[in-house]
């Protein structure tokens, strides 16, 4: 990506602020050329972007596919600036002004997962803001079909969080959990509080959170939901309690620590399902004899499908004053390395949302 400057005079493009990746452990802010308008694509006005574990890989240098320099950013909320005349042929439903969220995952079509149906787990999967540039910008370059409209009213604050309550609706909807089912999360995070919500609106039982941290265990209780500390109670033996010894039907798990996975199976009860929602950055140790012995299932989840979007904005919309507690004071564009910081730290909201613009 180039960071010159063009005379917008001139015909050519102008500069914007953003947010990169340049191979530095710290984000970096620059000016850099504002994407151009394209017969095939959907140009938007960025106005709030959120920060995600991905990005923090990223920057530590940890993410297999991601290379500097690139805009971050796949948690977006944007208005519509213009559309092309091939986008717009694409996307009748669309006008300028709309406001919308991007659907990142980019699926190559031809590959046996997306023949079968299941564009989310392509072999060939690239996301904006990984493999293409993303939306830590004050504009951004879309394909038409990865657009999804917000609901009339809704506020921007809210559709930045469309991406990751994404993941959550995927999550519980893969669990097969039931009315009356007990459930448990593993990891007070952004997800993890997310999924707890989620599974909260399919169970009248009380979701339990399993967090250490005093800040998460906080929002959790903001939220609504019940939360132990494992550190001071362990978790499988506050569960046993709880539940007679028999252990819970459903358990989610977010932290991707050892001790974490450990906790999983022992909390599950006989035929218990375990969701598998981290994704450790390191091969982890599952224990095979309580899957046995237990005969429990586990599944993995991935990311999410197009209905999921659907839903959550559908929930948000619904539900507008249960997220509020999730997100972080705002932060300008210009403010990158307060922010990333903040969002290592985990001690400001769960979700530390940049506002690109009004």
């Amino acid at each position: 990506m180039s960071n010159h400057i063009k005379d917008a005079n001139s015909g050519g493009t102008t500069a914007m602020k953003a947010v990169l990746f340049t191979g530095a452990e710290t984000p970096s802010e620059q000016l850099v050329e504002r994407p151009p308008r394209a017969a095939d694509r959907v140009l938007l006005r960025v106005v709030r972007v959120g920060i995600c574990g991905t990005d923090l890989s990223i920057l530590s240098g940890k993410h297999p596919r991601a290379r500097a320099p690139l805009v971050l950013g796949h948690e977006i909320a944007a208005y519509v600036d213009h559309i092309g005349a091939a986008a717009a042929a694409e996307r009748s439903d669309l006008s300028v002004g709309d406001l919308v969220t991007v659907e990142p995952i980019i699926s190559c079509g031809t590959c046996g997962p997306c023949r079968r149906g299941l564009p989310h787990v392509c072999r060939n999967l690239r996301l904006y803001g990984i493999d293409l540039p993303g939306g830590m910008a004050e504009f951004m370059s879309v394909a038409a079909h990865r657009i999804v409209r917000a609901p009339h009213g809704m506020s921007p604050d809210l559709v930045v969080l469309a991406e990751p309550l994404a993941v959550a609706v995927h999550t519980v909807r893969l669990s097969g959990i039931r009315y009356g089912d007990s459930v448990c999360v593993i990891g007070g995070g952004p997800i993890g509080l997310l999924t707890a919500l989620v599974a909260q609106a399919a169970t009248p039982v009380p979701v339990l959170v399993s967090e250490p941290v005093p800040s998460r265990r906080e929002v959790a209780g903001e939220l609504g939901l019940e939360v132990i500390d494992p550190v001071t109670q362990p978790l499988d033996e506050f569960v046993n309690e709880r539940t007679g010894g028999e252990g819970v039907d459903r358990c989610f798990e977010t932290a991707g620590s050892q001790p974490a996975i450990n906790a999983a199976t022992r909390v599950l009860r006989s035929r218990g399902t375990l969701i598998q929602v981290s994704m450790p950055k390191e091969p982890r140790y599952v224990n095979l004899v309580d899957i046995t012995f237990k005969e429990l299932v586990v599944k993995g989840v991935r990311v999410y499908e197009p209905f999921d979007f659907e839903h959550a904005l559908d929930f948000l919309a619904r539900k507008p004053e249960l997220f509020r507690p999730l997100l972080s004071r705002p932060y300008q564009l210009d403010e990158a390395v307060e922010a990333f910081s903040a969002a290592r730290a985990g001690d400001q909201g769960l979700r530390i949302v940049f506002h690109a613009g009004a």
